[in-house]
């Protein structure tokens, strides 16, 4: 702990809560932690349940962060920039924070105050990943240094640029990490390059931490801090999870460490070089012996490097550009080149073009510097194939110490390199798929990682268009903007190109070179026009074995694929297959979800969730709107019985409908009860609820719906009212009208069998004649009241060309039984397509009539049959005492009756206050309910009343 400050306090209070056996409580770890920030951040506040882990991360933060003598600009800067590739935004939030308002126990004694501008801090966000040349001068930087450095140099400030670059390699661990280590402990004395180690490593440990527990969030005066920063505001803004894992990659050069299998080799060799040399010395100096010793200890070593079974290559490395002077079979076999094409060449022909690989910059400063390397490179075959080779230079040194030779030990590793690659492949696919990474990027990565491990190819995918029918191009981007256009909706069809052919055949297609193929229709007009030279294509499919797309692959050049590629090639398709699936699986559940979001909000129910394990309740839209739900500290079952009307609750709690215990799955809870509203009336609700169990079979949710029954049971009542009073006018009806008939029929009767009761020569015909007249006079009346009541009681349907005439003969009814004036107002008959039409207008107009001539108080009623604008309306007017103009007056029962039959038409209807007085009830209904193909109706258009 020495040389870390305040760090020794806190590392003795740590070995005295280990001596003493003391359990550390976490009020005190709080309180060391406001101590020390002013606040308690939410990175600590997680870790108090475990009071030992608190300890151990705050002790933690303290050594290796806090109280690290690292400056804090240094510290500060480099934590944001790596919080970059943490997928949980904390870190990032709360170290920008750190640099716009540093907190004082933070900073060093000898730094300045230390705050940055939001436009300097946006600068460092944005900062892109350097290029190899660029990493490998900072590396340069660092080696450099001589000697070590026994303070930090904070006034050079490309030196601490360069110790900042090669610490984010190092952070990411990418193929040049241990390089770049070692340049940072070349640089720096060992005390201070510890520091930064401890350092990265407490980093490592917070953004661990931190993407474990995906529920830690900014605190609220971060947030407020970040947002009152536009720039930084909108950095934050567009950071998505899957950032991390795209940013990594830029950095990641998918370098691995090669081994030094053959370091022993090398060691050997130079031992025996030396006393091969010593031994021609001693036999010169004795001039003794012959010169065939020499030579069989020559064909001894050479005999040896062409049986070993590494490829050997000698090259001089006093001739300009080190040429080739020796390679054994080994080397001929794994490259396809004979010795006479190797010897007085450099070996960068086996680099083909493929030269921008960051190895080579290592290979070349080992060559400058005269020292031994070991790198891995890919290197092309005579037949153009590409292979892993593993590289080990070793330089070799004459008597005086010069530099003569250098002896390559070459082995093709491309299996192993393979094997390491596609680990590394899969486990970055694995994070971004982990990390909800967007569509669009998983394919841009698939594509980038297939050119990557088949060189000197572009990679695109296409895929099945919503036509099923075409192939559109997803992802492309090394293909011409022109190509990628006309590759749009392409059909497919084996005739028409590489890529169509493998999608309709599902099978691989391979054409080496366009200019040799011997199906011509195979090649695209634009392929050619593009340079394009060869092409690939492998079907992407589906686990049910459909065709999803197609992965494809096109060179400049000729190129035939070797086993190994053709491996990767349905490797990346099938990697390509799982991120199609995954998003069309993603794609169905939005989808989905979206169709249950507009039913629960289309539906009348309110629905309802309880989680009965956590005891939290979810409702829908309905719900909230009529009754609200629990809030604040209320839990779900006082909730419950504080809106459940007491007169019900103790019914409801115990029926089946909310029992848990007991009952089966399937089985689905029904009862009828009172449920407050929100304004706390209450409403009269029916309850359907259905059990789910977990995968253990515990009772896991209940779930519920709602409906309203409220309006149902008052037009219910009015029903039964309606009926009463129905009844109650029937039976005066028949006592005022047909009993009085009936009654006077009787005393006609009675008078009539009087007066044939007498002497029949003194009965006087006149009179009985007149008796039996009023007799028959009274009957019909008595008929016709019968008749009227009948028709009402139980009106048969409205045929549909008899609309006209039933309502003629309706109004005068009412004009005959109730002395108003009612008239109907349509010249001719209206031939309407269904009788159920005709029916639910006649019943509409006698409603309206009814209600006029009952409530309204009428004196003259017109009922008129109209059209207009491709609609037709039924309307009723009358001169009555009027509507209420109260726009949530209840509706009655006949109005709600009248608004049903509309519906039932695809009409509606619209009832209001006439300017003159009255009322007037409208419905309107669409123009082809009527028969307008009929002769009549066309007879009849140029007649009728308009609107």
């Amino acid at each position: 702990m020495v040389g870390f400050g305040d760090g020794r306090t806190t590392a003795l209070s740590y070995v005295k809560w280990i001596m003493n056996g003391v359990a550390i409580q976490a009020d005190s770890i709080r309180q060391e932690i406001f101590d020390r920030f002013g606040t308690i951040p939410s990175f600590f506040e997680l870790s108090f349940p475990t009071p030992e882990l608190a300890w151990d991360l705050w002790r933690q933060a303290q050594v290796a962060y806090l109280d690290n003598p690292l400056p804090f600009r240094f510290k500060e800067r480099l934590f944001v920039y790596l919080s970059r590739f943490c997928n949980n935004p904390y870190c990032l939030g709360r170290h920008v924070a750190m640099l716009l308002t540093p907190n004082p126990a933070t900073i060093g004694a000898n730094e300045g105050p230390g705050a940055h501008s939001a436009t300097d801090i946006a600068a460092l966000l944005d900062a892109p990943a350097p290029s190899r040349q660029e990493l490998l001068s900072q590396m340069d930087r660092l080696n450099d240094v001589d000697p070590p450095l026994e303070q930090w140099p904070s006034d050079q400030p490309a030196l601490e640029q360069s110790l900042f670059v090669c610490s984010v390699a190092t952070f990411l661990r990418i193929g040049e990490a241990d390089l770049c280590s070692a340049a940072i402990r070349s640089a720096l004395a060992p005390v201070w390059s510890q520091r930064l180690e401890l350092f990265l490593a407490f980093v490592r440990r917070a953004h661990d931490w931190t993407e474990s527990h995906r529920e830690l969030k900014l605190e609220p005066e971060i947030t407020a801090l970040l947002s009152a920063q536009p720039a930084l505001a909108k950095w934050m803004e567009r950071w998505r999870p899957g950032d991390a894992v795209r940013l990594k990659n830029e950095w990641h050069q998918g370098v691995t460490a090669p081994g030094d299998a053959m370091g022993g080799f090398f060691g050997e060799m130079e031992h025996e070089l030396t006393r091969w040399r010593t031994f021609r010395n001693g036999k010169q100096d004795a001039a003794s012996g012959t010169n065939d010793d020499i030579a069989l200890l020559m064909r001894i070593q050479n005999l040896a490097m062409q049986a070993t079974q590494v490829g050997v290559l000698i090259a001089d490395a006093r001739a300009p550009d080190f040429p080739v002077v020796y390679c054994n079979s080994s080397f001929e076999k794994m490259t396809g080149y004979r010795s006479e094409e190797i010897v007085g060449r450099n070996c960068r022909f086996l680099q083909a073009d493929d030269r921008d690989q960051f190895e080579i910059h290592v290979m070349r400063q080992a060559l400058r510097q005269g020292s031994a390397c070991t790198v891995t490179l890919r290197n092309y075959r005579k037949d153009g194939s590409m292979f892993w080779n593993e590289i080990s230079l070793s330089p070799i040194h004459n008597d005086r110490g010069e530099l003569t030779h250098y002896v390559s030990i070459e082995r093709d590793v491309t299996e192993r390199q393979q094997s390491l690659t596609d680990l590394k492949r899969e486990r970055l696919l694995l994070d971004a798929l982990s990390d909800g990474t967007p569509f669009d990027e998983l394919l841009r990565l698939i594509v980038t990682q297939a050119e990557s491990s088949c060189a000197r190819m572009s990679a695109a995918i296409f895929l099945i268009d919503d036509d099923g029918q075409s192939l559109r191009c997803a992802c492309a981007p090394r293909l011409s903007p022109e190509l990628r256009c006309r590759m749009e909706r392409v059909p497919i069809e084996p005739g028409v190109c590489c890529c169509t052919f493998a999608a309709s055949q599902r099978q691989r297609q391979i054409i080496p070179d366009i200019h040799l193929h011997e199906r011509s229709e195979l090649i695209h007009p634009l392929a050619k026009a593009a340079g394009i030279r060869s092409c690939w294509a492998e079907p992407i499919l589906s686990t049910q074995r459909d065709v999803l797309g197609v992965l494809s692959m096109f060179s400049t050049h000729a190129a035939r694929p070797s086993e190994t590629e053709l491996s990767l090639l349905s490797h990346f398709a099938q990697l390509a297959g799982v991120v199609i699936q995954r998003s069309q699986a993603a794609r169905r559940l939005a989808k989905s979800e979206e169709r249950l979001r507009l039913a629960l909000r289309a539906t009348n129910d309110a629905i309802w969730d309880i989680d009965l394990l956590r005891q939290r309740m979810w409702w829908n839209e309905v719900f909230d709107e009529q009754f609200g739900g629990p809030s604040g500290d209320t839990d779900v079952d006082t909730w419950w019985h504080q809106h459940i009307h007491p007169d019900d609750l103790r019914r409801v709690i115990s029926s089946p409908s909310r029992t848990v215990e007991g009952r089966a799955d399937d089985s689905k809870g029904l009862i009828e009860y009172r449920l407050m509203r929100r304004d706390g009336t209450y409403a009269v609700v029916k309850e359907r609820t259905l059990l789910s169990r977990d995968a253990e079979g515990q009772p896991a949710r209940l779930l519920g719906a709602l409906t309203d029954l409220t309006q149902r049971r008052a037009l219910e009542k009015e029903v039964l009212e309606i009926a009463a009073a129905q009844s109650w006018r029937i039976g005066n009806d028949l006592h005022d009208g047909v009993g009085q008939e009936l009654t006077g029929m009787g005393m006609l009767a009675d008078a009539l069998g009087a007066s044939i009761d007498r002497d029949v020569t003194s009965v006087d015909l006149a009179s009985l004649r007149r008796i039996a007249g009023k007799l028959r006079e009274s009957v019909h009346r008595t008929l016709r009241q019968v008749r009227t009541l009948a028709r009402g009681m139980n009106p048969v349907d409205v045929d549909r060309h008899g609309l006209t005439s039933a309502l003629t003969e309706m109004c005068d009814r009412i004009r005959e039984l109730h002395g108003v004036n009612c008239r109907f107002e349509c010249d001719r008959p209206v031939p309407f397509r269904e009788n159920q039409t005709a029916t639910q207008l006649y019943r509409i107009a006698q409603e309206a009539v009814t209600n006029a001539v009952r409530h309204g108080e009428a004196a003259n009623i017109r009922v008129r049959l109209g059209f207009r604008d491709d609609q037709w309306s039924l309307r009723i007017q009358d001169d009555g005492v009027g509507i209420s103009k109260k726009p949530n007056a209840d509706r009655g029962m006949g109005l709600r009756t009248m608004d049903y039959r509309a519906g039932q038409i695809g009409g509606q209807i619209q009832i209001g206050p006439r300017p003159d007085g009255g009322t007037e009830v409208a419905c309107i209904f669409p123009g082809d309910a009527v028969a307008q193909d009929d002769e009549e109706f066309i007879a009849l258009l140029s007649d009728l009343p308009t609107e």
